[in-house]
């Protein structure tokens, strides 16, 4: 943030008068919510902001919108809903910079917004999933932790518990990258159609800590750790190269017609398991491969 914005930020906190109405940088400033956005254009927190019990936080309706939240936070309740609902946007929703954290919907709800951009957030605790995200986005640098919820349920006398909640859920085409997702109640991320994850470490979600839902996902030079599953691949022609596995019930399933090559794998339950039309690099310990393919077992 630049030293005028914060400057600016500053005496808005001492009340002057007025000068909330529009940021520093030519942004709508947001300093209340609920709060609607109809129109594009560049929009900011001036704040951090609390929840009002049911109601979502920011309801975008506009395509082509910026939305900073300047290092500020959106701040719910279990009662409240979604912190950002922009399932009425079609493309180009970008959200940068802040925290949104304690909602009982989702943290970002965006199944539509195609091209859309997540960064640098900080997305925890919100009862209905953290990120959920449009065709061809790209989610950089973002902590999704403990996202989800567990509820117990009582049927014939048996209690048993059922979890719901995704860390992140990507649209067709989408990318995660450089992010930490940890501690989520079912999966950590979900791709769908030629989705990509890389360079991110995924650790103790609930069930799939990468779950490729349909075809074509790349998943590469993450650290996959301590989730029940590591990579779950449903579909065909997904690729799991180059991956650190370790402490997870499975490190790898790959069910079909998928490559899975290069990945290090430790103190698995099981470290690969799948299909017969999949193709596996030779699965062996360090020391009795020469294969540049290899998966290595420890």
């Amino acid at each position: 943030m630049s030293r005028s914005l914060r400057i600016l930020f500053a005496v808005c906190s001492l009340g002057v008068a007025g000068c909330s109405a529009t940021c520093i940088n030519g942004a709508t400033a947001i300093d209340s919510i609920p709060y609607t956005i109809t129109k594009p254009g560049a929009y900011c927190l001036a704040k951090t902001l609390q929840a009002t019990a049911g109601a979502d936080g920011i309801t975008v309706r506009a395509d082509n919108v910026t939305l900073d939240l300047s290092g500020h936070a959106l701040l719910g309740y279990s009662n409240a809903g979604k912190a950002i609902d922009a399932q009425q946007s079609n493309y180009n929703v970008s959200v940068v910079n802040g925290t949104i954290t304690s909602w009982g919907g989702a943290g970002v709800f965006a199944p539509s917004a195609r091209g859309s951009h997540y960064e640098r957030l900080q997305v925890m605790r919100n009862g209905g999933g953290g990120l959920l995200v449009g065709p061809q986005s790209i989610v950089d640098r973002c902590t999704v932790v403990w996202n989800g919820e567990t509820e117990e349920i009582e049927h014939d006398g048996v209690t048993s518990q059922r979890a719901s909640g995704d860390g992140i859920s990507l649209g067709q085409s989408s990318m995660v990258m450089d992010s930490l997702v940890y501690g989520n109640a079912v999966d950590g991320i979900v791709t769908r159609w030629e989705g990509t994850v890389t360079r991110s470490r995924v650790e103790a979600n609930g069930r799939a800590g990468i779950w490729a839902s349909n075809g074509g996902t790349v998943v590469t030079d993450n650290v996959i750790e301590s989730n029940f599953i590591g990579v779950l691949a449903t579909r065909s022609y997904n690729k799991i190269d180059g991956n650190h596995v370790r402490f997870n019930r499975t490190g790898i399933a790959a069910l079909d017609f998928d490559s899975v090559t290069r990945n290090d794998t430790i103190s698995n339950g099981t470290d690969i398991t799948g299909g017969a039309h999949s193709g596996f690099g030779p699965k062996a310990p360090a020391a009795t491969t020469s294969s540049p393919w290899a998966n290595v077992l420890h």
